[in-house]
């Protein structure tokens, strides 16, 4: 579900096709009747029209608050119709690394018999600055963080096994299947969430660059909020609903506020997901991590025509201009020779 985020768009299609996937639904959760939310519609439709020529995109307008789940029971509903045998469910700052495997379709093969969906541990970007290179691409921009390990899920699920999403984090499945870790060989009940985050045999996890910079932070939560959960102000939920997200949709002081609050360094409230410092790779599956990064920003930079991994709007005009011409062409198709 994407909103008020058209430049990023290119740059996760491109990853997400790198790894073997087929094909993407994009929801665009803009509001038509906002001039600023029309905007981006416009421009959100320009970057994807390479991607929809080669039938790897459909774009599907999807506005209003609260519809994240519903977003992800229609496209199973499409998935199914179009013979598709998994779904994934991500959101545009949500990035898959197979790093066991180096591709999503070796992964999902694992999932057989009654395995009904794989889920793995999501990792939350641990850096946070005021000030990010706008020519260094999102990994270098990152220092290469391999991310604080969190105990929510994200999950792959076989699209004849799901029944319908219960959150952004699960389905329910249909009778006669179960739940796997990414191993494919530890079953899990039907949760959001499952501890211990690390463990022996992990073959994948979720990143989500959750806060790269300021500016990011402040557009996400001003003119986007969260998609998943109520927000201050929203009118369809009853008054007995508790807000779970007071600066959404809210001012720059108060969103300024809670980005210094949460930077390292400073004082993070205790269950914050923040660390005081960046997290280096530390052992095997976080060294593949990182080198899963490296070898697909070498990609990524070749399939945008330069050595610099542009972002923001730079990237999305230069991947207007550059990517039916190369990011479907040879570079894409190596890439993916790797992923059968």
């Amino acid at each position: 579900e994407v909103r008020q985020a058209a430049a990023d768009v290119p740059y996760w299609l491109l990853w997400h096709a790198a790894l073997g996937a087929a094909h993407v639904v994009v929801y665009d959760n803009n509001d038509a009747s906002l001039p600023h939310d029309a905007a981006d519609s416009a421009a959100l439709r320009r970057v994807l029209e390479p991607f929809v020529q080669q039938n790897f995109a459909t774009l599907v307008s999807f506005p209003g608050e609260g519809l994240q789940t519903k977003a992800y029971d229609d496209a199973t509903s499409r998935a199914a119709a179009g013979g598709a045998e998994f779904l994934g469910a991500l959101d545009l700052d949500e990035f898959l690394f197979p790093f066991a495997d180096g591709c999503l379709t070796r992964l999902l093969r694992r999932c057989r018999g009654d395995c009904g969906d794989l889920v793995m541990n999501a990792r939350f970007s641990s850096h946070a600055s005021l000030t990010m290179d706008p020519a260094a691409s999102l990994w270098r921009g990152l220092g290469y963080d391999v991310g604080i390990a969190n105990h929510l899920l994200k999950t792959f699920a076989r699209v004849d096994a799901t029944r319908r999403w219960l959150s952004p984090h699960h389905a329910a499945l249909r009778h006669g299947y179960a739940h796997y870790r990414d191993d494919a060989a530890t079953r899990v009940p039907e949760t959001p969430q499952w501890d211990p985050a690390l463990y022996d045999g992990q073959r994948a996890v979720v990143y989500h660059a959750h806060k790269t910079d300021f500016l990011s932070w402040v557009k996400k939560k001003s003119l986007r909020g969260r998609a998943d959960v109520v927000v201050r102000g929203d009118v369809t939920q009853p008054s007995n609903v508790p807000v779970q997200c007071e600066t959404c949709f809210g001012g720059l002081v108060a969103l300024a506020a809670e980005y210094d609050r949460r930077a390292p360094g400073r004082n993070v409230p205790e269950g914050d997901f923040w660390p005081r410092e960046p997290v280096a790779a530390r052992d095997e599956y976080e060294l593949r991590q990182v080198a899963l990064a490296r070898e697909m920003e070498v990609f990524l930079e070749g399939a945008q025509g330069g050595d610099d991994g542009s972002r923001g709007e730079v990237r999305a005009f230069v991947l207007l201009l550059l990517v039916l011409a190369l990011a479907f062409g040879d570079s894409l198709r190596r890439r993916r020779r790797k992923c059968p």
